[in-house]
């Protein structure tokens, strides 16, 4: 999914806060939105850093950033409402430990647990080495357990790991409920944290 919004700022309120093409700085918070173009199967990207303006009648998301970590990203509709769709949750919230990402939760536009509609899971929970390398994946069921593993669907496992190689490039795992190995990939090492700059 791809991403939307801004709130018109005006007189002394932009003076004090600052508004930046498409941003809201305040202190360490900023916001920012994109515009999203309706497709067949859901949305794609239409622009990035858009302005207030631009989001009206438009489906659009809002990005919260705190000290360059995204900590929030919410889905609206063209009537500025948040929208749940059938593969889109309206609220998706970024957890940190020790400036590390350590959950991704997705929540409907009533801030209830929901499960992503392609995979199947309400979070995922991450795990570092000593060099703050990700190491390891579990999705997370609504209940707060690992997935349960069905090896006659498309969903993914509930445990992914990462060995990683000299090269750059590392092993990908994925395991089921008893961490017997469903298949092995190499692939680019997986990303530390969620920038400012990744949106």
């Amino acid at each position: 999914m791809k991403t939307g919004i801004r709130f018109d700022l005006i007189g002394l309120i932009i003076a004090i806060f600052g508004l930046h093409a498409g941003s809201l700085y305040c202190q360490n918070i900023v916001i920012k939105y994109t515009i999203l173009r309706e497709t067949d199967s859901g949305f794609e990207l239409a622009k990035k850093n858009a302005s207030v303006s631009e989001t009206k009648k438009n489906f659009f998301e809002k990005f919260e950033y705190n000290n360059n970590y995204l900590k929030k990203v919410c889905l609206y509709d063209k009537k500025g409402h948040l929208y749940d769709g059938v593969y889109n949750n309206a609220i998706t919230t970024y957890e940190y430990s020790n400036n590390k990402l350590k959950y991704k939760k997705l929540y409907d536009k009533n801030k209830r647990r929901v499960e992503n509609g392609f995979m199947g899971y309400w979070a995922i929970e991450f795990f570092y080495d000593r060099q703050g390398r990700i190491i390891k994946k579990t999705y997370i069921d609504k209940q707060g357990s690992p997935l349960k593993y069905n090896p006659n669907t498309d969903e993914d496992p509930p445990y992914v790991e990462y060995e990683y190689m000299r090269n750059g490039k590392c092993i990908e795992k994925s395991l089921d409920n008893n961490y017997k190995i469903i298949r092995q990939d190499t692939c680019v090492c997986p990303c530390m944290k969620i920038k400012l700059n990744e949106y």
